[in-house]
């Protein structure tokens, strides 16, 4: 059976980092950090590092994840299809 709870984390990875672009790019990133104002740090701040995490999940975490997920089904598939011995 192919483990579906990281396939799950895999896809919420990939859409959070999807959604959290267009996200900080509406409430406009750039915009508050090149003329910070007190009340938009507050908020703005903790967004982009939490945005910038799942980014780098999902570039690197994810397809490393994937492909050992992949590689342990295959593994474990074959061996179930040898005959006992």
């Amino acid at each position: 059976m192919i483990p579906k709870k990281t396939l799950f984390f895999c896809a919420a990875a990939v859409i959070l980092n999807w959604a959290g672009a267009y996200l900080l790019n509406s409430l406009g990133l750039v915009e508050h950090m090149l003329s910070p104002h007190g009340n938009t740090l507050v908020w703005i701040l903790p967004l982009s590092v939490l945005f910038y995490l799942v980014r780098f999940l999902a570039y690197f975490l994810v397809p490393g994840l994937l492909l050992g997920t992949f590689l342990v089904y295959t593994i474990e598939k074959r061996r179930a299809q040898l005959p006992p011995g």
